[in-house]
């Protein structure tokens, strides 16, 4: 058929197509299931002797059946279902880490879901106004005693502390750290040693009555003395000052010679040296050695859970507290803070317990500026990312 133009030699071609849409196929549910053991048992070596004996006594039975006749995908299947079966029988399957709220209150909510499938099966027969009634009663007093249940279940209810309610949002958030007492004593020892004899490191002259906030004071000759201070040990967390280079070789050297005593080597790798400057001098200093290897030059590192900077700043450390409070809100995003079932008072509780503790803690000893009050501020601006900020910055203000 021609165009509109009969001098146009081009052609309208017309076509009549029939379509049928066809929509995805759902993927099929593997027929085997994820099979997870609970390998943490390997751990001890009183489960690998069990396992290695279990499965050596299923295999050799397994042997001697049907002997050189079987192929060998069946030889194979057999044993990956023998080997298989026997570790869940002797390791067993993984507990859930994280509990939920639901298993403790289980005995309560079981007798009302059987009365709410009871009267629901009872109007599928009927079909009557009664069972309509009925059967929404039920439905709404279920829901209320879920919502109570949960609310009281992110309500620490058995003390006046906030703990439970953290231990279950966080509980490998915030791990309580597990130290050795022995290994802290010898640390002790260790320093103990060391500092016999030992005048080198940081000297703080300070007093011991009132007027100890009077600078004026400490210039006195009487009532005042100097403590010199050149090991930071708390826990397992130790730590060496001095006030130059060379006093710092001394202390190491000393060190280490104590440590030798007690069969004990620095480990070179995991010591870090960080070198504060005084101002308008170069931030490099000279090597620091242990048994002749350098240690190794920091800008940063963390003692205590705390970033220290060679600059005294605490701008990396707010940082870190900022992503480690955003992430912490962020966990809780879908499981509490967007739950509509769950009050206001109690998501407040647990942001006063869980978050605000990882922004705050020992804030009172760092050094702040402006500049890390607007840091934090712009960390939570809803214009910066619409998700987890922009919630917690509703929940600041």
């Amino acid at each position: 058929m021609r165009g509109a133009e009969c001098s146009t030699d081009h052609y309208v071609v017309r076509s009549q197509l029939r379509l049928q849409l066809i929509f995805p196929r759902r993927k099929e549910p593997s027929k085997t299931p994820s099979m997870k053991l609970n390998t943490g048992k390997l751990k001890s070596e009183k489960h690998q002797q069990a396992l290695e004996a279990a499965i050596t006594a299923t295999l050799e039975s397994a042997d001697n059946i049907g002997g050189e006749a079987r192929k060998v995908e069946q030889m194979w299947t057999h044993m990956k279902e023998t080997v298989l079966s026997t570790a869940v029988g002797v390791l067993g399957r993984p507990l859930r880490k994280t509990p939920d709220w639901f298993p403790e209150k289980e005995e309560r909510i079981q007798p009302l879901l059987d009365e709410k499938t009871r009267i629901y099966n009872r109007h599928m027969r009927e079909n009557s106004a009664a069972t309509i009634i009925a059967f929404s009663e039920i439905k709404a007093k279920l829901q209320r005693e879920l919502r109570a249940m949960k609310d009281k279940w992110w309500t620490p209810h058995r003390s006046g502390r906030h703990q439970n309610s953290v231990e279950r949002a966080f509980l490998k958030l915030a791990k309580p750290a597990r130290h050795s007492r022995s290994k802290i004593i010898v640390i002790a020892t260790v320093l103990e040693t060391m500092g016999a004899n030992l005048n080198k490191g940081v000297c703080i002259k300070t007093r011991s009555d009132r007027k100890l906030f009077n600078l004026l004071t400490l210039k006195a000759s009487s009532k005042t003395r100097e403590l010199c201070e050149r090991e930071l040990l708390y826990a397992d967390e130790s730590a060496l000052v001095a006030i130059s280079h060379l006093d710092i070789q001394g202390i190491v050297d000393r060190f280490s010679a104590a440590a030798a005593l007690f069969g004990l080597k620095i480990n070179v790798s995991r010591t870090e040296l960080l070198y504060h400057p005084p101002p308008d001098e170069p931030s490099e200093c000279q090597e620091v050695l242990v048994d002749g290897d350098a240690l190794k030059k920091s800008r940063h590192l963390t003692y205590l859970g705390s970033a220290v900077m060679n600059t005294n700043s605490a701008d990396l450390e707010v940082d870190l507290r900022t992503q480690t409070a955003a992430k912490a809100f962020g966990s809780l995003q879908k499981r509490l803070w967007s739950r509509h079932d769950i009050k206001r008072k109690t998501k407040v509780k647990v942001y006063n317990a869980a978050i605000l503790p990882r922004l705050l803690y020992s804030v009172e000893s760092m050094t702040l500026y402006q500049r890390h009050i607007k840091k934090t501020i712009q960390s939570s601006d809803p214009s910066s990312a619409p998700d987890t900020r922009d919630t917690m910055a509703r929940w600041c203000t």
